[in-house]
C-alpha cells in the first residue's frame, strides 16, 4: 500500500493478518475470532491505526503494510513534532514516505545529469509524476515551476501547461539551463497528462539533512525549530532561515513577503513543518541549499511549547 488507512480499514487489515488468532498480543484484542488493534493502541504521533503489525512511536506517518518509515524506536526529535498528520500541498490520498523504485524511469536523470544544456534536441519525459506545482511571486508575468519525478531524479520544469499533483505527464524538451551542475527545464512541447491520481512520494529529510545534490529538487518533509534568520544570500525577494531538526539544523527559504511572520528581526519561537522542493542558489563561497517554501501551503508553524 502506498498510503495509509485509517479506522476500520486499518482493522480490516491487521485482523486479515491474525486470522486463526487464539491469544492476542499486546494493544490488540478478539473479536469475531480475530485480532485487530484496540483504539489505544496506536502510540505514534500520526494518530492513525497503523496498517502494519508494529506498534509505531516514531511519529513517521507509515505508508505501507511493510513499515517503511523510521525505526520504531528513534523517537521525534525535539519539542515540535507534529501535533496531527498533514500533507501540505500534497492530496491526502496520495502522500507516501515510500521511494519510488528505481524502475520507475521516465527518463529525468538522463536529461538533469547531462553536462550540455544546448544538448536538448529530441529528449524526452515519459510518464513522469508531478510532484509539486509553485507560482514565484513578486513578477508581472507569473512563473510556474512544474517539479516532475520518476525513481531517479525530480525536476522543475517552467511551463504554463495545466496538470494537477498526482498527474503523469509525457512531453519533450525544448530548452534548458543548468543550476548547480544540473539541468533544469525552461522550456516543453508536446504536453501529455497521461493518467492522474498517483502516489506522490516526499522524502523525509530527518537526520540525513537537504543537501541539493543528493536529492536533486525532490520533494521533502521536515520538522523542527525556527531559529533565527540566516546571513546567506538567497535570492532578491527571499529570506532563509534556519531550522533545527534530529541534532542538526538546514535552511529553508521563505519570500520576503509571506503568511508565517517571518522577516529578518525573527527572534525565535516557532516551531514548523515543511513538505516542499528542494532547492539551491550559487554562490562564490559554494551553494546554498534549502527547501524552498514559496508555496504558502508548503509550510505550517505553530508557537515553541
Amino acid at each position: 500500500m502506498n498510503r495509509h488507512t485509517r479506522g476500520a480499514a486499518a482493522a480490516v487489515a491487521i485482523a486479515g493478518l491474525c486470522e486463526g488468532c487464539t491469544t492476542c498480543g499486546s494493544g490488540t484484542e478478539q473479536k469475531g475470532g480475530v485480532c485487530v488493534v484496540t483504539a489505544a493502541a496506536d502510540t505514534d504521533l500520526s494518530g492513525v491505526h497503523d496498517t502494519d503489525v508494529v506498534v509505531d512511536t516514531d511519529g513517521v506517518l507509515d505508508t505501507d503494510l511493510g513499515d517503511t518509515d523510521l525505526p520504531d524506536t528513534e523517537a521525534p526529535f525535539g519539542p515540535c513534532a507534529p501535533p496531527d498528520p498533514w500533507t501540505g500541498d500534497v492530496p491526502e490520498a496520495l502522500f507516501t514516505l515510500a521511494p519510488y523504485p528505481t524502475s520507475y524511469d521516465a527518463y529525468l536523470f538522463r536529461i538533469a545529469s547531462r553536462t550540455s544544456a544546448s544538448s536538448h534536441v529530441g529528449l524526452l519525459v515519459l510518464d513522469a509524476t508531478v510532484v509539486a506545482r509553485i507560482r514565484i511571486p513578486n513578477t508581472s508575468n507569473p512563473t510556474w515551476w512544474t517539479y516532475l519525478s520518476d525513481g531517479l531524479a525530480t525536476m522543475p520544469m517552467r511551463t504554463q501547461e495545466r496538470a494537477q499533483i498526482g498527474d503523469k505527464v509525457s512531453l519533450s524538451v525544448t530548452d534548458l539551463t543548468s543550476a548547480a551542475g544540473l539541468q533544469q527545464v525552461e522550456g516543453v512541447g508536446n504536453w501529455y497528462v497521461t493518467s492522474h491520481q498517483n502516489p506522490v512520494s516526499v522524502r523525509a529529510v530527518r537526520g540525513a539533512g537537504v543537501r541539493y545534490l543528493d536529492a536533486y529538487s525532490q520533494l521533502s518533509q521536515l520538522y523542527g525549530e525556527i531559529t533565527e534568520p540566516s546571513t546567506l544570500d538567497c535570492g532578491e525577494g527571499f529570506l532563509c532561515f534556519r531550522v533545527e531538526h534530529d541534532a542538526r539544523a538546514d535552511l529553508i527559504r521563505v519570500p520576503v513577503v509571506n503568511t508565517f511572520g517571518l522577516d529578518a528581526d525573527y527572534a525565535g519561537g516557532l516551531c514548523a513543518e515543511v513538505i516542499a522542493p528542494v532547492g539551491t542558489r550559487q554562490q562564490a563561497s559554494g551553494d546554498v541549499d534549502f527547501l524552498d517554501v514559496v508555496s504558502p501551503t508548503s509550510m505550517r508553524t505553530w508557537p515553541l511549547p
